[in-house]
């Protein structure tokens, strides 16, 4: 089950230290299920592709439209690139920032982190 937490709460702190030191190990099912998905990819290849982004995912794929242009992939990368740069100058990444009464705010920062525009799946 996912877990949830605002950063907002006053507890927020002690909740996300907490989760990130919480030992986490993926249930025998899901395990069961990913090694099953890959197997089916592997032996089915892009057939097995498209019926899980259909299942997943909802959209309707073809072998055709399976591929994403390359102009798209390089308008994603610009983009990608261009919100990385843009939390850079506005001082987004890590560190603390101060509110508009001056009072410093601790933050919480994901260092390496890279924007991803794909949407996550939960199984």
């Amino acid at each position: 089950m996912p877990t949830r937490l605002d950063t907002g709460d006053a507890g927020f702190a002690v909740a996300f230290a907490a989760w990130l030191a919480a030992a986490r190990q993926p249930s025998a099912d899901v395990d069961g299920a990913v090694a099953a998905i890959l197997a089916e990819v592997r032996a089915q290849g892009d057939a097995a592709l498209i019926s899980y982004t259909k299942r997943f995912d909802r959209l309707e794929l073809t072998p055709e439209t399976l591929r994403v242009p390359p102009d798209e992939l390089a308008a994603a990368r610009r983009v990608q690139r261009g919100v990385a740069q843009g939390a850079v100058e506005q001082g987004d990444v890590g560190g603390p920032r101060a509110d508009p009464g001056g009072q410093l705010e601790p933050r919480v920062a994901v260092r390496g982190a890279q924007a991803d525009p794909t949407p996550r799946v939960e199984l």
